[in-house]
């Protein structure tokens, strides 16, 4: 398995160059032409990635250890704080939302405990909320 080890330098100079991205493409000219308006479906396009692009780098700039496939070099070890899905806003705004446990019915199925802890990024599960109980789900 290969993964991506994060510096925080590299991860400032991706937002840098984001927002040089961005500049550039403000000044996008859609119009229609007999083909329709596939201008303004690539000018979505465009958005849509850069959006993703800087969710993805701020998220990272927030995650300041190493969990899963995201390895940051000066941080090699787990942070039981950080134990959190990061939610990004258009705002830019990074926070931090407790991972539920999965319902009863899902636990089953997957063959996992819904009471399962532990020191490692294996044990995803730490709220005792089901997952049905999440706050604009149901």
């Amino acid at each position: 398995m290969r993964c991506v080890v994060r510096a925080a330098a590299a991860l400032a100079a991706g937002l840098t160059r984001l927002d040089e991205l961005a500049e550039r493409t403000a000044e996008f000219e859609v119009r229609p032409d007999i083909a329709g308006f596939d201008d303004l479906a690539h000018a979505f396009d465009v958005h849509g990635s850069l959006l993703a692009a800087r969710a993805t780098l701020d998220c990272a700039i927030e995650r300041r250890e190493t969990r899963g496939a995201h390895n940051r070099a000066h941080s090699p070890a787990l942070d039981p704080v950080m134990r959190v899905n990061l939610v990004w806003a258009l705002d830019g705004s990074v926070t931090r939302e407790q991972v539920p446990l999965p319902s009863g019915a899902v636990a089953a199925v997957s063959g996992q405990s819904r009471r399962r802890q532990g020191g490692d990024s294996s044990s995803r599960y730490l709220t005792s909320r089901p997952v049905d109980a999440r706050p604009g789900v149901g």
